[in-house]
């Protein structure tokens, strides 16, 4: 599972998870992130992007 930040045009600006989807009995993972990193805040409409097994799904969010 990979999951990344990016801009609303599809650009991947920041990965913010790579690794295991957790339990497969349970069908729930859960990460958070307060949209902010050692560099950078980030404000404004971007997209969610979760990649696993080839494929992807998006979600427009806006950060505040």
């Amino acid at each position: 599972l990979e999951i990344s930040l990016c801009s609303i045009g599809g650009k991947k600006i920041k990965q913010l998870y790579k690794g295991n989807a957790g339990s497969k009995s349970s069908g729930i993972f859960i990460i958070t992130w307060d949209g902010t990193d050692s560099k950078e805040t980030y404000k404004g409409d971007y997209r969610i992007r979760w990649t696993f097994g080839g494929s992807y799904r998006e979600m427009p969010v806006v950060i505040k």
